[in-house]
């Protein structure tokens, strides 16, 4: 039997419509305001480190965030006393039960960044970065009324309606190059960045479900939709399959084997950082105003202002068609001997696929935009070099839907060769976890960081998170390079 512990449940709900095909931030927040991290400029390109580097070879740095609201596996699977937790479909679980978990949109989030190539050095006031690596990002959500219907079902004698619109996921594989420089300004209190960013654009996919109705009774499905689904790969085509009933139904993507591009882009990051401590004589400030503004800074930065154009040879275009189609459903409800969730959703993203019935449209080449960010920060210094507060508030502007976050972090660092921050992030309603980043930062030799936003509280006996909704890891190592500022 499959464990029902299976990783790949954070991501079922992406792959909807796509049985073949098959995050946020490119860096841990806990090192925003971390003065010996390589590559917090990724978050905000003024920001620069204290001395420069040049990283170690495909190991300079890695990064992967996994979040959802709602999806994580405590939510999916119930403790009935038996040996083992039951999956949401098993009789046991009572509808009210499992619905109360789900929200009324579910998303699931994954990003993963992997630096091939990076370094960073200093040129008089200015500092410059550049980078080679490879970017994946991907966003999902479905609406309550699709778990409302895996569960519950058209059970009853009556016919039933289920509104699963608003279905969408988007994802994005590219290769990405760019050149960062920040430089002093006003006698370096005042910060400013900018990174371009050349695309190579690898893969892409754009599921839109506008409207998905689905009425009908425990014999058949009959649905209305208007359904768009693009996707983008090297020697991308769309597959089918003949069904019981003989009809032809999309069956996921095929490619070639052969390695090109799909598609080219460029984006932009934009920051800046200002230091207040100058501004108190300015205005003529005195006691407790001035000795808080004294130790304040603030920043905030745009990343991933951007595009990908893809190419029409490497390019597919699905629609659903404007007919109302009538399915025969394979899905057994409350099935108490299924205990595996991959097989209940393989089982029903199978039904569902049938009903919507995509077909393709011509083909084009076609745009998709970046996730843009937004993170504004706010640091106090509480002990001249050695220690600061932080406060971090990081926004992505997605395609269909946006997701905020806070994180507030103390930043430690006694001596010059080693740093930490321990951070606490407000998320989806709720103070989750703690976070925790390492950095041994010696002015010779070998640096060595390693970080995460989130310590998962509870995990099972495979160590895979069970309680949490969002889990991160980073961790690099870097040459350092030239004199510490």
């Amino acid at each position: 039997m499959k464990s029902i512990y299976n990783i790949r449940l954070l991501l079922v709900v992406s792959i909807i419509f796509t049985s073949s095909f098959a995050g946020f931030s490119q860096v841990a927040k806990s090192t925003y305001f971390m003065e010996t991290s390589k590559n917090r400029s990724l978050m905000n390109p003024a920001l620069r480190p204290d001395q420069g580097y040049v990283g170690v070879p495909l190991l300079s740095h890695m990064f992967m965030d996994v979040r959802t609201n709602s999806l994580n596996l405590d939510n999916l699977t119930f403790d009935k006393g038996g040996p083992e937790r039951v999956i949401f479909m098993n009789s046991l679980v009572s509808p009210a039960e499992f619905l109360s978990n789900m929200g009324n949109n579910n998303y699931a989030n994954l990003d993963f960044n992997y630096s091939l190539l990076s370094a960073g050095w200093y040129s008089g006031d200015g500092f410059w970065n550049v980078d080679l690596g490879l970017r994946f990002h991907s966003d999902a959500n479905a609406p309550k009324s699709l778990f409302e219907l895996m569960k519950k079902g058209f059970s009853s004698e009556d016919m039933v309606e289920y509104d699963i619109s608003k279905v969408s996921m988007t994802a994005n594989a590219m290769v990405e190059m760019g050149v960062g420089h920040s430089r002093a300004f006003l006698d370096d209190y005042l910060h400013v960045g900018l990174k371009v960013k050349a695309l190579l654009g690898v893969a892409n996919l754009d599921l839109n479900g506008e409207k998905l109705n689905l009425t009908g009774g425990p014999e058949y499905w009959s649905a209305k939709s208007h359904v768009k689904l693009q996707a983008s790969a090297p020697g991308i085509s769309a597959k089918y399959k003949t069904t019981e009933e003989g009809d032809e139904v999309f069956d996921g993507f095929d490619y070639d084997e052969s390695f090109k591009l799909a598609g080219f882009g460029m984006a932009f990051d934009l920051g800046g950082e200002y230091d207040l401590t100058h501004l108190s004589d300015h205005l003529g400030l005195d006691g407790a105003p001035a000795y808080i503004l004294d130790r304040l800074k603030v920043s905030l930065a745009l990343t991933d202002i951007g595009f990908i154009n893809w190419s029409k040879n490497s390019s597919v275009s699905l629609q659903s068609r404007d007919t109302e189609v009538r399915i025969d459903p394979t899905l057994t409800l409350n099935d108490e001997d299924n205990n595996s969730l991959e097989d209940a959703f393989d089982e029903f993203l199978d039904d569902i696929n049938k009903a919507v019935d995509l077909q393709e449209d011509k083909e084009r080449s076609r745009r998709s935009s970046l996730g843009m960010n937004m993170n504004v920060g706010l640091e106090y210094e509480f002990w001249k070099d050695n220690m600061t507060a932080g406060f971090l508030s990081s926004t992505r502007f997605g395609r269909y839907y946006n997701m905020s976050e806070f994180t507030f972090s103390v930043n430690y660092r006694p001596c010059t060769w080693f740093a930490t921050s321990l951070a606490y992030s407000f998320v989806h309603n709720a103070f989750d976890t703690f976070g925790l980043a390492v950095h041994l930062t010696p002015s010779k030799g070998i640096n060595f960081f390693i970080a995460t936003d989130y310590i998962p509280p509870h995990v099972n006996s495979d160590f895979i998170p069970t309680t949490s909704k969002a889990v991160n890891a980073q961790f690099g190592f870097t040459i350092p390079l030239g004199a510490r500022r």
